[in-house]
C-alpha cells in the first residue's frame, strides 16, 4: 500500500483534519515540487520534496505517516 493510502486510513480512523498543500519552484525544465501536510490547520507535520508532483505528495505522505505513528495515532 502506498503512503498516501496508509495516511488516508489513519486520517479516517482518527477523524483528523489533515490538509495538503503543494507548490513548485525552479525553472520549467528543472522544477522542484514541495508537499506539506498540516494537522488541524495549525501545524506542519511533514514536508516532502521531489522532481514530480506525485512523488512530492507520496514523500510528504510517508513522512506524515511516520510522524503520526510516532505521536500515538
Amino acid at each position: 500500500m502506498s503512503a498516501r493510502g496508509t495516511l488516508n486510513i489513519i486520517k479516517q480512523r482518527y477523524d483528523l483534519d489533515l490538509t495538503y498543500h503543494g507548490s513548485v519552484t525552479g525553472l520549467a525544465h528543472r522544477q522542484v515540487w514541495h508537499g506539506v501536510w498540516i494537522l488541524d490547520g495549525v501545524g506542519e507535520i511533514a514536508r516532502g520534496t521531489a522532481s514530480s508532483k506525485a512523488e512530492a505528495k507520496e514523500e510528504s505522505s510517508r513522512l506524515a505517516v511516520i510522524w503520526l505513528i510516532s505521536n500515538g495515532y
